[in-house]
């Protein structure tokens, strides 16, 4: 198990384990769970700035994110990337569809400290057979995600630099509310993300993404401060921008 710094969780027994209502194992019930979690070949921990996995290695392993924040990003030339989809405690990532000898298309990093949920791709179809509602659970996840790619790219070809960051920013507030449900009243949450970051996610420089979340600011619609992300009107925002909330499940209440 990698070493990490500062304070991180650790996975639960997946009986017990407080995402799995966001995670992979959420259809089955209690009495299905001891035999799954039998699949499961570790938890690793990785600290902040630490690839999961690189672009171009063969895919050995699916993971489910269990604490911490993590991108998917594409190197597109020396010194430059896109980040392309910012993972939160729940999500799946290292899943391409062809499981056997398949290299990841992209890259995969913690933004903080993470712990991870390990699934070897060997045990994959081993554990759909005996446990169908995982392979349903998994092609759901799938679609969902491409449906946040689908957003993302209607956001960097025809979004101003003003409404793709606000869409980010307003993204990822619903996502970490759904994370964490007793924060629906809340304002207020933890944004460990950089300018940077930000800024390669939304195909814009460190400057740019600087100016931009000055501009919000004087405008009263979002506060960026402390490591903490205020959106003090979502609403406002989702009309400035034509956010749409039917692009999260519609299990979740937001």
């Amino acid at each position: 198990m990698h070493k990490t710094k500062g304070a991180l969780t650790q996975p639960a027994k997946c009986v017990a384990c407080p995402i799995r209502k966001m995670a992979l194992f959420q259809p089955l019930a209690q009495s299905e769970i001891k035999s799954a979690q039998t699949y499961k070949s570790e938890n690793r921990m990785l600290a902040a700035g630490e690839d999961i996995y690189r672009q171009g290695d063969t895919c050995t392993e699916i993971y489910t994110l269990y604490d911490g924040w993590a991108f998917l990003y594409m190197d597109i030339s020396p010194g430059k990337r896109q980040i392309l989809r910012f993972l939160l405690p729940g999500d799946l990532l290292g899943f391409h569809g062809d499981l056997e000898g398949c290299r990841h298309p992209h890259s995969a990093q913690g933004v903080s400290c993470i712990s991870l949920c390990v699934f070897p791709i060997s045990r994959l179809l081993k554990m759909f057979r005996k446990h169908p509602k995982l392979g349903i659970r998994i092609t759901w996840m799938t679609a969902q995600d491409n449906t946040l790619a689908h957003e993302h790219l209607a956001s960097l070809g025809r979004r101003s630099a003003h409404d793709k960051i606000a869409h980010l920013l307003l993204e990822l507030f619903y996502r970490v509310r759904i994370c964490h449900p007793e924060s629906d009243r809340q304002n207020t949450i933890d944004f460990p993300l950089t300018q940077e970051l930000i800024g390669d996610a939304v195909g814009l420089t460190s400057i740019h993404v600087n100016r931009t979340i000055k501009e919000l600011r004087r405008s009263g619609l979002v506060q960026i401060k402390a490591r903490k992300l205020t959106i003090a009107d979502p609403e406002a925002i989702s009309k400035l921008t034509g956010f749409n909330r039917r692009i999260f499940p519609p299990r979740h209440i937001i």
